[in-house]
């Protein structure tokens, strides 16, 4: 990326103003307390006003990108960055009869406000650059965005997958499956514990299960037998996990990309995934994983067994190590980001390769 100089601009508010605008837009689901401010009208124009000032006193920029859509303007090409439309939401409310996990707290009606909001951003953008196949379809067959407009890019892992040379200590040499996920139950954790229980009790009795994510234990009662309770583990510890994990196993209800798969098979670790449309971009049944298509504890135990009884499906997934660490790097994701603002900025006339990306 020679002769490109990205600045990062921060658009986020003080503390103490987002503690209020939170406060302003809270509600209990599920007896739990939640806020729905960053989709809140107030939040959005505060937000433009911050986008207006930095763009007057950072500049001049010949392009911007953001993450989801905080703001545009016309005088300068905008891209978005996205995992999900609100278009996607609204289909998924209207097929489960609820909204979407992670979204609770939004009715239809504010869903259709946002929507339309979002509509007026997608037609100010220069382009979207998008996570997924099936945002990226999405944007064009329900959002009514034009094929030029829309970009897939994917994502990368955050951090550099390095191996370390010690196993954990609790390896003990034997099976190990790792979830890792801090928001458990829409990672299906919960389903993951069952599962392993019966894994344990049937066929794999010294085998063990690795959670991460969660500061405390997220379910009642101990912590089972065979589950290593890791809370909020820091890369450093992780990294040893992934190292020398057998299985990675998160059947997420629901996903915009999931990066802790890409992270897991950057150290060649075989996947379970849930069957859904965006997480089969990245793990394909019985290539590099397996997909499980419901919420049965006794079939994702089968699927645990039939992953950890497949060593030619490890071997196979190491070969493919550096493949999957160079085309999951944010490095490539920027450059092909660049490569298409490039070739927005250099217009009709100049020629620039167009730039295309494909699930691994």
């Amino acid at each position: 990326m020679e002769n490109v100089e990205c600045v990062d601009l921060d658009l986020s508010l003080p503390q103490y103003q987002v503690y209020l605008y939170a406060l302003r837009n809270a509600t209990i689901v599920n007896g739990t307390l939640k806020s729905k401010f960053r989709f809140s009208p107030a939040y959005a124009r505060r937000l433009e006003k911050n986008f207006d000032r930095l763009l007057k006193t950072s500049g001049p920029f010949d392009a911007i990108i953001e993450i989801i859509d905080p703001a545009v303007t016309r005088e300068i090409p905008c891209y978005f960055y996205q995992d999900v439309s609100v278009d996607m939401l609204i289909r998924y409310y209207r097929e489960h009869g609820k909204p979407r996990p992670q979204f609770e707290m939004f009715s239809m009606d504010d869903l259709l406000r946002w929507r339309d909001r979002q509509h007026r951003m997608y037609e100010a953008c220069a382009g979207v650059f998008c996570m997924s196949r099936a945002l990226a379809e999405s944007l064009v067959t329900e959002s009514g965005l034009p094929p030029s407009k829309v970009h897939l890019v994917h994502a990368g892992v955050h951090v550099q997958p390095q191996r370390v040379s010690e196993p954990p200590l609790d390896k003990e040499g034997q099976p190990m499956i790792l979830f890792v996920g801090r928001d458990f139950f829409r990672k299906a954790g919960d389903l993951v514990v069952e599962a392993f229980q019966i894994l344990r009790r049937d066929s794999f009795p010294r085998s063990k299960l690795v959670v991460a994510g969660p500061q405390k234990w997220p379910l009642r009662g101990p912590i089972p037998p065979g589950v290593i309770f890791l809370g909020d583990a820091s890369w450093p510890i992780l990294q040893q996990y992934y190292s020398f994990a057998d299985l990675f196993c998160m059947p997420s209800r629901t996903e915009g990309f999931g990066i802790a798969f890409i992270e897991a098979l950057c150290y060649g670790i075989p996947c379970i995934a849930r069957k859904d449309p965006v997480l089969e971009e990245t793990i394909q049944d019985g290539v590099n994983g397996f997909l499980l298509e419901n919420d049965d504890p006794t079939e994702l135990a089968r699927l645990m067994q039939q992953a950890l009884n497949d060593s030619s499906l490890r071997e196979k997934l190491h070969v493919r190590i550096p493949e999957y660490q160079q085309y999951y790097s944010w490095r490539r994701v920027a450059g092909d980001m660049i490569q298409v603002v490039q070739r927005d900025l250099a217009g009709p006339k100049q020629k620039v390769g167009p730039v295309s990306a494909t699930a691994k």
